[in-house]
């Protein structure tokens, strides 16, 4: 804005870029912030909002068609459910059900499907109008190109980070100045019902998490308390690698970082407690495998449309709160 102030003409094409952008940047305590993020459809229609609103910039003054939209990702990918902005997650996997990490394993998260299907829309667009339905915005874009038109409907609002709301809306798009006399329609929806895992990412986020066999962590406390320092150490040892299914010896360990007299003990403790108490949970390989089939991008539901005596293609489509949908259209 200031440069077209400067100088309208030689600043009409300037690049107007968003630099970084997302719903939350730092890891939030926040739990909403952290499920908007685990894939209950906040994020894929805060994305579509925000384009929507800069197409429509473009659209009321030209000038301000030329840039780019960069969301803001973490360099590395969540670990199993947290709550960061990445287009990915890395699960551990325990294979023979010790509680202890075997392997792990990287799945996609939802928007990482729906920037796809997002950037492979052409260039050339249109507006839809925005409506308001109880705080709700509703509004979209479209594009085509010789072979396909694809439109994008999103419903959000941006308060209702954990998407809360149950409201579905019927929208239909009416499509005129198409040849097509039948056209294909799919579907490929975005929400907390859709191309997500975000129930059974919540479940396994927020259960108790593997204990390990109670003699065996009750032996490890005993030892802790010995007089013995190779016998200490060796029990820091052994409840270090069972990390977090070792929780009832952290309030022991946690007395022993402070109490103790030896450095090498003192040091030991410090590294368990910290696997105990910040070290990564793990899930069945039956549990990840549900996962990782529900990361993949999902079939679109498809049907068939025909062109009615005014020469229209009425679309139907649905939307639930805080969901998109983007629609690829081709002649049958």
């Amino acid at each position: 804005e200031i440069a077209l102030e400067l100088d309208p003409e030689y600043y009409k094409r300037l690049w107007v870029n968003s630099h970084e952008a997302c719903p939350n940047w730092s890891p939030p305590p926040d739990p909403a912030a952290a499920d908007s993020y685990l894939g209950n459809g906040y994020f894929p229609a805060w994305c579509a909002d925000v384009s929507r609103r800069q197409l429509q910039k473009a659209a009321d003054d030209p000038r301000y068609a030329y840039g780019e939209t960069i969301l803001t990702f973490w360099p590395w990918p969540n670990r199993n459910f947290g709550g960061l902005d990445a287009g990915t997650r890395a699960i551990n996997v325990d294979d023979d059900g010790d509680g202890k990490s075997d392997r792990v394993v990287t799945v996609a998260s939802p928007i990482l499907h729906f920037c796809g299907l997002l950037n492979s829309m052409s260039s050339a667009y249109t507006v839809l109008p925005e409506q308001m339905l109880g705080g709700y915005i509703i509004s979209g874009f479209a594009s085509r190109d010789d072979a396909e038109l694809r439109i994008l409907l999103y419903s959000h609002n941006p308060l209702d980070t954990q998407s809360r709301s149950d409201t579905t809306v019927e929208v239909k798009v009416n499509v005129a100045g198409l040849t097509w006399e039948r056209a294909r329609v799919e579907a490929y929806r975005f929400d907390r019902e859709h191309n997500t895992y975000y129930h059974l990412g919540r479940e396994l986020r927020d259960r108790d998490p593997v204990r390990a066999p109670t003699d065996e962590v009750n032996r490890a406390v005993l030892e802790i308390q010995s007089d013995d320092r190779d016998v200490q150490l060796a029990a820091m040892k052994k409840l270090d690698k069972l990390g977090p299914a070792a929780q009832l010896a952290a309030p022991t360990v946690m007395q022993c970082m402070q109490t103790a007299t030896n450095e090498a003990v003192r040091k030991a403790a410090q590294a368990a407690f910290a696997k105990i108490a910040f070290g990564a949970a793990c899930y069945s390989a039956d549990e990840v495998r549900q996962v990782e089939a529900l990361s993949r991008l999902q079939p679109p539901d498809t049907h068939t449309v025909s062109r009615d005596t005014a020469s229209t293609l009425r679309i139907p489509a649905e939307l639930t709160s805080n969901g998109a949908v983007v629609l690829v259209i081709r002649p049958e």
